[in-house]
């Protein structure tokens, strides 16, 4: 592979990484959203929020020390280089699914923005 060719890839992995990174925190701002209006909506009902919350914290830290660590998973495991190239496909073909339903869902959502107008245009003609 020459330089160039390296560059491009390098150039266009980090632009996919800062794509990624901005839709996960679009995510991220959404899902915090949702979890402030359910916690206002059980404080509303007399629940204490925090004390829930340290509950369900402690729950998970259970559950974590209950699964079997990185280190172990890695021994357990066959560790081929076949085995990793396998996954790694895996990861990139999930990956292009994941962009190609974003690209279908924009272009749903621009086809029924449409539709509305279409609609709106002959209601008002």
């Amino acid at each position: 592979m020459t330089d160039k060719e390296e560059i491009g890839k390098h150039k266009g992995a980090v632009e996919t990484l800062l794509h990624e990174k901005k839709e996960l925190s679009r995510l991220l701002q959404i899902v915090n959203s949702q979890l402030q209006k359910r916690l206002k909506a059980l404080e509303k009902a007399g629940i204490d929020t925090d004390q829930y919350l340290e509950e369900l914290q402690q729950g998970q830290q259970r559950q974590r020390k209950q699964q079997p660590s990185k280190q172990q998973r890695s021994s357990q495991s066959s560790g081929s280089q076949e085995n990793k190239q396998s996954q790694r496909r895996r990861q990139k073909r999930s990956s292009n699914k994941v962009k190609r339903q974003r690209k279908q869902r924009r272009n749903t959502s621009q086809d029924d923005n449409d539709d509305e107008e279409r609609l709106s245009e002959d209601l008002f003609e």
